[in-house]
């Protein structure tokens, strides 16, 4: 089962189009990524698919429900941590856990203080969070976002206010969570070498529109390019902007970087030797994430 099915969403804000035909599907269980340059239409999707922005048209199910026809039960084992966490300042953090996240008994109190402890912060929970930095209130958010039993956690920006420890623990907490809890984590950030480290898989947008899905791993392997280092190198450039499938950029003095687009590089070697080309090298070139996305998203907006 889908624990996100979101079916053709669309939003205009005036003749602004934030989300334009919008289709998403994340399986039960994944670390889900949602990217996209500032105003890419991230934070509207979320609010959508939470119900806290209402779309001009489209569905979207949570967990096996239908968010319009059946909203207490899409909802019911969803948390989220979407822009700043609003607390109560002059309440502890164990109070604001208690009252916002509606949870009670004895079980409970032992899960809340468990996630704090693997956040850092239990030993605070008894302090008001008017007392807190804003890197704190961002780990009890976090931690709120899980609780009672949540199965589908969304968390826009979860690592906004924390310093490289914090990212760390907050990244490791995600991994950990996912793989004991079999939890679904639905997450959009700005941070790519985090994402890399946590998703599983990923959508990007572009104009409220995706232009890429798919689990981490095919979409960073299907950018697939070598750099080879060839006598002639001029020459070889012309031969090769020759061939179908390929892209390819000089890179001096004796170098030439190649994205194969579907050839494979056994097959790419093969036909630059039979034209008389001697390679000295050739190496394949393995992607980040940022390279995936600023590939994808280089084309400027404006022009």
């Amino acid at each position: 089962m889908n624990a996100v099915e979101i079916k053709s969403f669309q939003k205009k804000f005036g003749q602004r189009i934030a989300v334009s035909d919008l289709s998403l599907s994340v399986q039960e269980g994944e670390v889900f990524g949602l990217l996209g340059r500032n105003g890419a239409g991230k934070s509207t999707t979320i609010k959508m698919m939470l119900g806290l922005v209402h779309p001009d048209s489209g569905s979207v199910r949570l967990l096996g429900h239908d968010l319009a026809g059946e909203h207490d039960q899409a909802i019911e084992r969803v948390g989220s941590l979407v822009e700043r966490p609003a607390f109560y300042d002059y309440l502890t953090g164990r109070k604001n856990l208690e009252i916002l996240s509606q949870g009670i008994g004895a079980v409970f109190f032992r899960r809340a203080e468990e996630l704090c402890d693997r956040l850092g912060i239990a030993d605070r929970l008894d302090d008001k969070v008017g007392t807190y930095s804003q890197g704190m209130r961002q780990k009890l958010g976090i931690v709120l976002s899980m609780l009672p039993d949540s199965k589908l956690v969304v968390l826009d920006e979860p690592t906004n206010g924390l310093d490289p420890h914090g990212i760390r623990e907050v990244r490791q907490f995600i991994q950990e969570m996912n793989e004991a809890g079999d939890v679904t984590i639905f997450l959009s950030s700005h941070l790519l070498s985090e994402v890399e480290q946590v998703c599983t898989s990923l959508a990007v947008l572009e104009l409220g529109q995706t232009i890429a899905q798919g689990r981490l791993e095919e979409l960073l392997d299907a950018e697939n390019e070598v750099i080879i280092r060839i006598d002639e190198p001029d020459r070889a450039e012309q031969f090769l902007q020759s061939l179908d499938s390929l892209k390819v950029k000089l890179l001096p003095p004796d170098s030439i970087q190649i994205r194969l687009q579907g050839m494979a590089p056994a097959e790419l070697l093969r036909r630059i030797v039979e034209a008389g080309f001697n390679v000295h090298e050739l190496r394949q070139v393995r992607h980040t994430l940022e390279d995936y996305f600023l590939n994808l998203t280089e084309v400027d907006r404006d022009t």
